[in-house]
């Protein structure tokens, strides 16, 4: 329904679509596209709370409303799993359509990497040392708003359901 709710309540906000294909066992790349199909101001009559509420909203009976443009973001992914080994990435790049928190924003564009190696102590036990690396543009036409973050995670994996993690995260933020 993407941001449609209540009088604006439509069964098809944003359309979707996505292709995978495994050329062998330890290879996979997949590819989507969703389309955000219509601009959509919601007033949100309903929300009293004054902390969502804009400093300067165009219409000054709804303070609380939503507004939200169309749009289209894209994203392409791979995925190599090799015995105890995996490597996984993704690139995306889209149309910002938050109109009210954009600034100015017109389009962002992101990626991420993750290698991960499992290590069997035991039948029911396994470890599962991981590293990421995740950047996000969130205005790709000035020079603001870059995200970096870095992370190593130790996963404890018990029979097969069960999982405690270890994570150590840094965020570096562009002013």
């Amino acid at each position: 329904r993407s941001h449609l709710h209540d009088e604006h309540d439509s069964p098809i906000g944003a359309v979707a679509a996505r292709v995978e294909t495994k050329p062998n066992k330890s290879l996979r790349f997949g590819a989507d596209i969703v389309q955000h199909s219509k601009a959509v101001t919601y007033n949100r009559p309903f929300e009293t709370s004054d902390k969502d509420e804009l400093p300067n909203p165009p219409n000054p009976l709804y303070p609380a409303q939503k507004r939200w443009d169309k749009g289209r973001a894209i994203s392409a992914d791979a995925r190599f799993k090799k015995k105890h080994f995996m490597l996984r990435g993704e690139f995306l790049y889209g149309d910002r359509v938050d109109i009210d928190t954009r600034y100015g924003a017109k389009t962002f564009w992101a990626a991420w990497g993750l290698a991960a190696y499992r290590i069997d102590i035991t039948d029911d036990v396994r470890l599962l040392p991981a590293v990421r690396y995740e950047w996000l543009d969130g205005d790709r036409e000035h020079d603001v708003g870059v995200q970096q973050q870095y992370s190593v995670a130790l996963n404890v994996l018990f029979w097969e359901r069960v999982r405690f993690v270890i994570e150590v995260t840094r965020n570096d933020v562009q002013a």
